[in-house]
């Protein structure tokens, strides 16, 4: 079962907080958690997701589409990748997204393997 975690640091805990969950499905849940000390609007969100499904998925699509001339499907980004790059203002950046999927490390949810 592979889980991808976006972590909250480790010295957040020894402070105060408030957790919301915001997703509960299945295979992907996130929650917000903010600090109740001075108000200071400091937040951090937790994601976790089974991402078993979108790799069996993956394999699926790799060994039975045949990728056309003009269009591909390239990959199956993960929901808590998705969520990520949409934090971190990637998520529309077509060069940062063309090197997150070109990456070596994301490999696992490329459905065409060539260089996008």
């Amino acid at each position: 079962m592979g889980v991808l975690v976006h972590p909250i640091p480790p010295y957040f805990f020894c402070m105060a907080n408030k957790t919301t969950v915001t997703a509960n499905k299945k295979n992907f849940h996130s929650k917000l958690v903010t600090q109740d000390l001075d108000d200071d609007g400091v937040y951090h969100i937790e994601t976790k997701q089974d991402v078993t499904n979108v790799i069996n998925n993956v394999k699926m699509l790799s060994e039975t589409t045949i990728p056309g001339k003009d269009i591909r499907h390239v990959a199956e980004i993960p929901m808590v990748v998705a969520e990520q790059a949409m934090r971190e203002g990637w998520f529309n950046d077509t060069a940062k997204m063309k090197a997150w999927l070109n990456n070596s490390d994301n490999s696992i949810f490329r459905v065409w393997k060539g260089k996008v």
